[in-house]
Order: C-alpha cells, then sequence, then structure tokens
C-alpha cells in the first residue's frame, strides 16, 4: 500500500528509545527528530506533517513496538500537552486500565484489575509520605511527556507493584534543539459546585556549546486547583429483616418481615484542592562519551474539604403507615414513618497538606561496548491532616414520607411534614470531632547500572546493576470526641456562622430536601477553640495518642542480571532472560515494643519476541512481581478504641468489646506470577493492531481478620471513656481488626486494541483527517477470600473498554472519547450482618464522554477546550441479598445514587 509522505518529528520518541530500545533497529517510519515549533507549519505538496495528535500517536506506537516489555502509553501531543486535564483521566485511556472517578477526576487506578502499581518518575522510586505509591493524579499534566504503563517488567527495572509499574517521563533541556519557551493557562469550570478555577503551567528550557561542552537548563512549573461537589442520596448498609409494627401501624401483620432500608440520607463531598509542582533539569555533556545530569522535583497537595451529611434513621418509628411494597412483596417501596428517632448529621471543616521533594544527580558513561550509569537519589515526603467535624441534630423528629426507588434514576427520595430544615431554630449542635495526624517519609536510593554490547549474534547484551535503598517512615496521630447532645445546645447559641448549606445535585429531579442549616466550615475552623471549649475540651489541638505513634526503616539491597538473545527460528527471534534478588530488614518501633522483619525476593522475568514480518510480531512474556505492605499495616501496636459498643457473640456465648486494630510486622510481600502473550501489527504510519491474553497468580493479599486480645496487650492504652452509656469500661475480652496475608487469587483476562490514522492513498482527502483509537479488556478474578456469592475481586470490571474518535487538519484538532467499563463488586458480606442479610453490594456500569478540541491561531499561539463527563448521568450502587425472608431467594436494593461533576476548561497555549 502507498502512504503519502510521513514526517514524523518528535523529540519524546528519541529519548524513548534510548529508555527501552531492543537489539534490533526500529523501522523507519518509527524514527524521529527533535521536535521543534517548526513542525507545527504545513507542508507543501502532499506531505503530511506529523503534529498533535497523529505526533502522540506515532510516538506511543513506536515505544510499543521497541521496548523490551509489553507496554503501552500516552505520549504528549505537544509539549506540555496529554489528552486529558489529569494524568489519571489519561491511564483511563491506557488497554487494560480501569479507573475509579470522585472528584471530577480519576482517583484510583487499576492494572489489570489489580492495584498496588509501582509508580516511577524518570525511572526512579517516588512516594509520598509512609505511603509505598504516588498517586497518579498528583503528577501535573502539563509537566508530563509521557506516561509508560509496563504490563510486564524486566529485571533492570525498579521492583514494586503486582501489577506492573507506571514510569512518568518528566523532560529535560537535551530533549529540546535549543531555547524552549512554552506554556499554557486555562480555567476549569465544575458543574456542581459553580465555580471557577485557575490552571496553568510554563516551561523555559535552553542549551549551550562552550568550550567545556553542552550544557541544558530546564525549570517547568505548574499550578492547578479545583473545586468539586460530588452529590450522594444513600440507603445504609443495614437492610434490615422485618418490618417493625408499631402499636398504631395498620394491619401490622400483614408487612411483618418485608424488608426496608432503616437508615437514609444525603452526603456532598466538596472539597477545594491545589496542586503545585515544579521540576528543574542541569545537564551536562563534556563529550560524546559522558554524559551528566540533576534533576529536581517537588509535589504539592491542598486540600481543604467541607463534606456534609445528614442522615435520617427510620427506626423507632411509634406508626409506619401508607406502606406500598414491591411487586414480589417482599420489600417496601414506600412508606410514612411517625415519630422516629431524630435525624442527624455532620460537617466537615478539614484541611490536609502534602509537600513531597525528589533531588537526584547521576550520570552514564559510554565507551566501545561498555555503558555505564549511575544515580543518586533521595525523597522527601510530608502529610499533615487537620480533621474538625461538627455534629448537629434535629430537635424533633418529624414524621418522613420515604420512597425507595424515585425517578427515572431510583435511587431514595424522602420528605418531612410540617418541618422546616433550613431554620436554625430546628437544630442543635450534637458533637465535636478534633483530630490531627502527621507522616513523614524519607529515603536515600542509589542504583549503578552496567551494559556490555557483545559481537555475539546470538547474545547481543548482557546488562546487570545493583540497588540499595534507606528508608524512613513515622506516623503520629491524636484525636478526640465528645457528644453533647444532652446540653440542647442551638445552632445560634454556638457562636457559630450558620447558614442554609449549598444544595447538590444540579440538573436532578430528586431528592426534595437537599439543605438544611449548618455552619460554614471557615466559621467552624476560626472558633475552633470555641467548640472545643463547648464540649470540654483544652485548648489547641488534641496530643498525639503515644499509643498510635510509630517509626520505621527499611533498607533493602537488590541486584540483577539480566542477558539479551537473537537467533534465527525460521524467523528471527528475540528477548530477554533475568532475575532480580532483593533483600530487605524492617524495623518498626512503637511505644508497646519493637519488631523487625527480614525476607528476600527472587523475581525472575523472561520474553520472547518473535518477528513473523518485519511489521507483525508476537510476544511472549513471564515474570514475578511484587508488593511489600504498607508502613501502616506493620505497625505493631495494640489500640483499642475508648467507648466501643458491647456485643454479644452467640457461637461462643460470650459478650465482647469490638472496636480497635493493630498492625502485623510478620506480614510478608504479596506476589504475583505473569504470564502473557501479545500478538502486534504494525501499518501505516500510525496503525497499530494488537491483541493479548494474560494471567496473574496472586499470593498473599493484605486482607483483615477479627481477633481477640486481653488487657495485658495494651495497658499503655488509654482507659475506655465511662461516661457513654451501654458501652463496655473494661478492657477485657476485646476484638480488634489485624491484617494478614490471605490466600491466592487469579486474574485472567485478553486485550484488544486498534488505532491509526487513516492516511491512505485510496481514501478520499477528507478521510486522511480522522483518526481512531478503540481498545477492549475482558477480565475475571476468583478470589476464595470474598462471599460464597461473589468471588471476583473487589473493584474488578468484567468489560472495560474506550473508544476515541480524532480529527485533524491545518489549524484545528479535535477529539471525541467514550470510556466505559461493566458492573463491578464492592464489597461483600462473608457473615450475616446486623439485619441478618448476607449478600454483595455492587456498582452498576457506567459510561462518560469527554469532548477536547484546539484551534492553532499561529505557530506560535492556540487555543483549546476540554469537557469532561459531557452527558454525565448518576453513579448506581446496590446491594443484592441473600435468602430473603419472604421471598426465599435474592433481592436488589438501590442503595447509592451520586451525581459527579461535569467539567469545562477553556484557554491557551503558547510556544516560542
Amino acid at each position: 500500500m502507498k502512504l503519502k509522505a510521513i514526517i514524523l518529528a518528535t523529540a519524546s520518541t528519541i529519548s524513548m528509545m534510548a529508555w527501552g530500545a531492543s537489539a534490533n533497529a526500529q523501522t523507519a517510519q518509527d524514527q524521529a527528530a527533535p521536535e521543534t515549533s517548526a513542525d507545527a507549519a504545513a507542508a507543501p505538496g502532499d506531505a503530511i506533517v506529523v503534529t498533535g495528535l497523529r505526533r502522540s500517536m506515532a510516538s506511543s506506537r513506536a515505544l510499543k513496538r521497541n521496548s523490551d516489555q509489553i507496554v503501552d502509553a500516552v505520549v504528549a501531543a505537544e509539549i506540555g500537552k496529554l489528552p486529558d486535564t489529569a494524568v489519571s483521566d489519561s491511564l483511563a485511556r491506557v488497554t487494560g486500565v480501569t479507573v475509579g472517578r470522585n472528584g471530577g477526576e480519576a482517583d484510583s487506578v487499576l492494572v489489570r484489575g489489580l492495584p498496588n502499581i509501582a509508580t516511577s518518575y524518570n525511572g526512579r522510586d517516588i512516594f509520598t509520605a509512609e505511603g509505598r505509591f504516588v498517586a497518579s493524579q498528583d503528577f501535573a499534566a502539563g509537566n508530563v511527556a509521557a506516561l509508560e504503563v509496563f504490563k510486564s517488567t524486566t529485571a533492570d527495572q525498579v521492583e514494586g507493584g503486582i501489577a506492573g509499574l507506571i514510569n512518568v517521563r518528566g523532560r529535560r533541556p537535551f530533549d529540546f534543539k535549543g531555547r524552549e519557551i512554552s506554556g499554557m493557562a486555562n480555567y476549569l469550570y465544575a458543574n456542581q459546585s459553580k465555580d471557577y478555577a485557575p490552571n496553568g503551567n510554563l516551561l523555559i528550557s535552553n542549551r549551550w556549546s562552550t568550550g567545556a561542552g553542552e550544557f541544558g537548563a530546564l525549570l517547568n512549573v505548574s499550578y492547578n486547583r479545583f473545586h468539586f461537589l460530588d452529590s450522594k442520596r444513600f440507603i445504609g448498609s443495614f437492610v434490615s429483616a422485618t418490618l417493625p409494627g408499631g402499636a398504631g401501624t395498620p394491619d401490622a401483620s400483614k408487612y411483618a418481615g418485608k424488608r426496608f432500608g432503616d437508615l437514609i440520607g444525603i452526603n456532598y463531598a466538596e472539597h477545594d484542592r491545589e496542586r503545585p509542582s515544579a521540576n528543574a533539569a542541569l545537564q551536562w555533556r563534556p563529550n560524546e562519551e559522558l554524559e551528566l545530569y540533576a534533576d529536581f522535583l517537588y509535589q504539592g497537595y491542598r486540600s481543604k474539604v467541607y463534606d456534609r451529611n445528614m442522615e435520617v434513621p427510620l427506626w423507632g418509628g411509634s406508626q409506619y403507615n401508607d406502606i406500598e411494597l414491591s411487586l414480589d412483596n417482599s420489600r417496601v417501596e414506600s412508606m410514612t414513618v411517625d415519630n422516629p428517632v431524630r435525624v442527624q448529621g455532620w460537617q466537615a471543616a478539614t484541611t490536609g497538606r502534602t509537600d513531597t521533594y525528589q533531588v537526584a544527580a547521576g550520570g552514564k558513561w559510554k565507551s566501545g561496548p561498555w555503558t555505564v550509569s549511575a544515580d543518586l537519589a533521595s525523597t522527601q515526603s510530608k502529610f499533615f491532616l487537620s480533621v474538625y467535624s461538627w455534629d448537629f441534630a434535629f430537635t424533633s423528629s418529624p414524621s418522613v414520607h420515604v420512597d425507595y426507588d424515585a425517578g427515572s434514576d431510583g435511587g431514595v427520595n424522602f420528605t418531612f411534614e410540617n418541618f422546616d430544615t433550613t431554620n436554625p431554630a430546628n437544630g442543635k449542635f450534637r458533637g465535636f470531632f478534633d483530630r490531627q495526624l502527621s507522616a513523614r517519609g524519607r529515603d536515600i536510593q542509589f542504583r549503578t547500572d552496567a551494559e556490555y554490547r557483545t559481537n555475539l549474534s546470538y547474545l547481543p547484551r548482557v546488562r546487570f546493576g545493583v540497588r540499595t535503598v534507606d528508608r524512613k517512615a513515622a506516623f503520629d496521630n491524636g484525636e478526640r470526641y465528645n457528644n453533647v447532645e444532652g446540653a440542647n445546645i442551638l445552632l445560634a447559641s454556638t457562636g457559630l456562622d450558620i447558614r442554609t448549606t449549598t444544595p447538590g445535585f444540579v440538573g436532578e429531579t430528586y431528592p426534595s430536601v437537599r439543605s438544611w442549616a449548618g455552619p460554614t466550615s471557615a466559621s467552624i475552623r476560626a472558633k475552633a477553640n470555641s467548640l472545643r471549649a463547648l464540649v470540654g475540651f483544652p485548648d489547641g489541638p488534641p496530643p498525639y495518642n503515644p499509643n498510635q505513634h510509630f517509626t520505621a526503616n527499611e533498607k533493602s539491597t537488590a541486584a540483577y542480571g539480566q542477558i539479551d538473545y537473537a537467533f534465527d527460528w525460521g524467523i528471527p527471534v528475540d528477548g530477554i532472560v533475568g532475575v532480580r534478588v532483593v533483600d530487605t530488614d524492617e524495623s518498626v518501633t512503637s511505644s508497646q515494643r519493637t519488631l523487625t522483619s527480614g525476607y528476600t525476593d527472587t523475581l525472575p522475568t523472561a520474553s520472547m519476541r518473535l518477528h513473523v514480518t518485519n511489521d507483525t510480531q508476537i510476544r511472549i512474556a513471564a515474570n514475578k512481581t511484587r508488593t511489600r505492605p504498607n508502613f501502616g499495616d506493620l505497625n505493631p501496636n495494640y489500640v483499642v478504641n475508648s467507648g466501643t459498643r458491647i456485643e454479644y457473640d452467640s457461637v461462643a456465648n460470650e459478650y465482647f468489646r469490638w472496636g480497635g486494630g493493630s498492625g502485623n510486622i510478620d506480614l510478608k510481600p504479596y506476589t504475583s506470577d505473569n504470564f502473557d502473550v501479545t500478538f502486534e501489527h504494525y501499518f501505516g504510519a500510525t496503525g497499530l493492531f494488537a491483541a493479548n491474553v494474560f494471567h496473574r497468580k496472586v499470593d498473599g493479599f493484605i486482607n483483615y481478620q477479627v481477633i481477640k486480645i486481653t488487657d495485658d496487650q495494651f495497658t499503655n492504652n488509654p482507659a475506655p471513656d465511662p461516661n457513654n452509656n451501654g458501652y463496655a469500661t473494661d478492657t477485657q475480652n476485646v476484638r480488634i481488626s489485624v491484617p494478614y496475608n490471605a490466600n491466592t487469587v487469579n486474574f485472567k483476562g485478553a486485550e484488544v486494541q486498534f488505532t491509526t490514522f487513516f492516511d491512505y492513498d485510496f481514501l478520499p482527502t477528507w478521510a486522511t483527517q480522522f483518526g481512531i483509537q478503540a481498545n477492549l479488556t475482558y477480565m475475571e478474578s476468583n478470589s476464595p477470600s470474598s462471599y460464597k456469592q461473589d468471588k471476583n475481586q473487589p473493584g474488578v470490571s468484567r468489560l472495560t473498554g474506550n473508544l476515541t474518535g480524532m480529527y485533524e487538519n491545518g489549524p484545528w484538532s479535535a477529539r471525541l472519547a467514550y470510556n466505559a467499563r461493566s458492573k463491578w463488586l464492592n464489597v461483600c458480606d462473608a457473615v450475616q450482618d446486623w439485619g441478618g442479610n448476607p449478600g454483595c453490594e455492587y456498582t452498576k456500569g457506567t459510561a462518560r464522554v469527554d469532548v477536547s478540541a484546539s484551534y492553532r491561531i499561529s505557530d506560535n499561539l492556540s487555543i483549546a477546550t476540554d469537557l469532561n463527563n459531557l452527558f454525565p448521568k448518576p453513579l448506581r450502587v446496590y446491594r443484592v441479598y441473600m435468602n430473603d425472608i419472604a421471598g426465599g431467594g435474592n433481592g436488589i436494593y438501590n442503595t447509592q445514587i451520586r451525581n459527579e461533576e461535569t467539567v469545562y476548561s477553556v484557554g491557551i497555549r503558547f510556544r516560542y
């Protein structure tokens, strides 16, 4: 097939080839030249200049084609321009990646159903505070050159997540031919919160030739802000097995045993978050053999939380009227409840701050067949959280009418009879929760790698290296709560700024009740000491609890060896074989005890690539990955909550207190044995068809179990609060939750992807302006730790897919992206819950549409707009309960309807 002339102009491809190219040379159409501003200019004649979306597709394809591993990537279409406003949203387009969404962005990432994904920055390990990884959304999209999702890893890569590795690649000055000044400024508008927020980034880079060699310097700064409001109406997970018949309930016996949700309510998750970030790089190339560099990265996160909640209990009613049952007669569809327990709720005023710094220096020396590199880096991260939660209650118990399945979206709706929720006289102060939390983490990491290129055709390259890490973490927490509802302090008497809370559910018919009287978060924080005095606390934040403090020290040394092989098997075959051995020593110290642990991980890897034709290849890969437990899971403290309720164990015939927890120093890393087979066919300049089947066997997932302890194991804990009526006041017979390594979970599935721009001579000219990206992933899991009704691992959808249409012609560029996933399991109850109705909770399948477009005014200036979640549909959560008392089979309750943000963005991009 004769193709039109293609000019591939991208610096990112060259960089990625240097990072991950195999011994085989790439084809001419995947080669690239450095990026310059002239790339955006129109080419004469029939030539198609590969810019924007075409460049991104060509670079991503080149990385996949030439990598040693199974990898998919998202490459910035232009400097500082990923295809989405958030890094995690861009990852959602990658084959095999599933994301969870909250707060107007993707906030969790699974690769082939697995969490615990190692995150690296420019190939270097990075983390936040006491955690293991960095959330992908914490990287500023404007600072990212490419996102590389390695689904199979090699022995030379940083070990980490069982799911694989996500490498975030920033830029360095030698990526550019010379001076580069570029940036972006835009405004985001969130439809639910009705708020505007500025965002922007600026990159300045240059390089100079001197008598001492070539120098380069780069500075990239970014600022992102977003104010979101997610609205949720819910039924509590407790779905009672029997409708209580009060003395005045008509035909009480007729409704006995009919299910009803006995707690309903509204929750608003409203946050204002900011993410300042910066990265800088210096490079020096004194000669052709030696290159030195220094990197700096700063990531910041600021959050202000205005979350609020209203809970409407339906138990304790003296009468249940106007009862309507479902068609199968098993559950209540609607009713009116007279004199239930009074309504209660809370208003949060929480702030959080994270600052993470990483500095690094290193270099690479090439001489003859040898290449030797070294990298020394240090990361430091601090997290601080301050939580104020103001609790309220109604002064009376109005009658409430409930419809459990209201409107086309379903979900609960309720109204109060003759009661104004926005009147401050109808509410009172119920209690105050006060907390401060601090977490710190730092490390020093060093690695050195050597590569020797032989003259042997069957063994072209040998690689080996070592890496050492000394990691430290610390955690402190102090919290307290006091209930003063009995003092009957009216809202107006608290001295706070009482207003009608901001309603949510923009554009929806339900719920009928959306607002109530409550304080502003700002006034709660401003008068925190006054609230402390009201509940009997001293001024100032709560002191840190010594029984929740711990420090951890983790030292590890890794060594690896890896060989490349190549031979002719009738067709060219190449691949790698390697092994990485990691020795780890851990020590965790608390106020109660110091515990140590040590273990060694052996992580083999092997891959084979069969070059069926110049454009078709088959990959076979097998490797082992592992994830260490979080430091909090290793914490040896026994912490028992004061004021925990007494419960009764009918099997053991004893009463016990339940509440609290401990870590487990004996936890071992959980490991995954991975196997992949991939078919890849490359065509044209941007075309790719690939299909993959995979299997993951995961051992040692960390779950939680309840154990019994006695008072001699936590004598240093504060005494339980004796003022909570009906609560235990002794420390005998306590049960707490502790982590443990669970059984094996198997994941298996298949992926298929297709991508191309239609740059073919047999098509009309207008068709060459369009492109398509499509992928589909099927996955299933088998978890013996889940309830027998559903063996799937929580969070895993059977089907996940993306379909993206692209248009690029002259100054115009546009993209329409559709992302969908099928239903997924949230949680299963392994034993009967309080209502005697064990079962599983699911989230219904969901889909979203995102649109982006840009217009290039000149070579140096363009305007762009993004519309995320263009046609919003509520996210629906439902519960399937078993052994229904009325029907003897399974039943379904819609337990949550959540309205997510729609986000609009418009801005300018410049480049000089």
